[in-house]
């Protein structure tokens, strides 16, 4: 699939209950140094390209996260 639009909503659950702003903006830096065309809303971040390279990012982006020390991710 060359052209798929993904919508994506990352919930960091944190151990502490820190603010998930900056864990966000690390899901997002993974979307950029993807170079993968996207948007961010304010729900959710929508991206653009072939489905597979999508949801590898998406598998990258919830690692970032845990290796962020975030317990899981929603």
């Amino acid at each position: 699939m060359i052209n798929s639009l993904v919508s994506i909503q990352i919930i960091p659950k944190t151990k502490n209950g820190e603010d998930s702003i900056p864990f966000i903006e690390q899901a997002i830096a993974v979307i950029q140094e993807s170079g993968i065309r996207y948007e961010v809303h304010q729900l959710e971040t929508t991206m653009e390209g072939n489905l597979k390279e999508i949801f590898s990012v998406i598998e990258k982006m919830n690692e970032r996260m845990i290796e962020a020390g975030c317990v899981n991710v929603i």
